[in-house]
């Protein structure tokens, strides 16, 4: 009898010990599965990516760099990722490079981009009368006010002149950008003017300082010294 159950016993531990094995692979297998539906379906916050099929043939001036990057990745709620970058001006989203796939940033749950010793944030603007989503790159933070460039690109449509044989025979995409700035009192994002005047009256705290601000000898057409009047600006206003 002894006998017996001795069989018994050693047919359950082997019976259990296949079970549990069988378990363990199965939620490997139930594990490594929902990693790659993660990544493959938005993980937390990218997405797969999918770029309009019509930018192959414009992809120089479709991206800011064409070239993979290493940068760093900071979502809204504290995440951290390092990997490949590229960002894709033409619909202004950063694409990862993870493992042979490419995915795209979702751009609302991004607090930041680190990327090719440039800072990007994203910022809700209000374009084409919608609210959306977009990165800006950091060109200058300061105590009162902060500025902003916006990477954008339009389309040139052909202007060809066939008895002259001159002009562009197809569309074209071309890079663009314009300024921000970001009152730091204020969750506002506004596209900066052209000029000084105008630009000085669309900082509030600067109107007692508007003649010495005028005075300045810098030209805020050109990005650089655009840069050296903000700071200007937050050391005087």
């Amino acid at each position: 009898m002894m006998k017996n159950f001795n069989i018994a016993l050693l047919f359950f531990l082997v019976f259990s010990t296949a079970l549990y094995a069988q378990d363990e692979s199965l939620r490997e297998l139930t594990t490594d599965m929902n990693s790659i539906s993660a990544l493959s379906n938005g993980g937390s916050f990218y997405i797969q990516s999918s770029p309009s099929p019509e930018l192959v043939a414009y992809e120089e001036d479709a991206y800011y760099k064409t070239e993979w990057i290493e940068g760093t990745v900071t979502s809204v709620n504290g995440e951290v990722i390092k990997d490949k970058l590229r960002f894709r001006v033409y619909d202004n989203v950063f694409e990862l490079y993870n493992e042979g796939k490419v995915l795209d940033l979702q751009t609302g749950k991004i607090a930041s981009v680190e990327y090719d010793d440039k800072r990007f944030e994203t910022k809700a603007l209000s374009l084409e009368g919608e609210a959306k989503f977009i990165y800006l790159e950091l060109l200058h933070q300061g105590e009162k006010y902060s500025l902003y460039k916006y990477h954008k690109t339009i389309w040139l449509e052909p202007k060809y002149n066939a008895v002259m044989d001159a002009g562009r025979a197809h569309k074209q995409l071309q890079k663009k950008f314009a300024f921000y700035v970001k009152d730091q009192s204020s969750l506002i994002v506004t596209e900066l003017a052209r000029s000084k005047s105008k630009i000085i009256k669309q900082l509030p705290t600067c109107k007692k300082q508007t003649k010495q601000l005028k005075k300045a000898k810098l030209n805020v057409r050109r990005e650089a010294q655009l840069v050296k009047f903000f700071e200007l600006v937050n050391k005087k206003c």
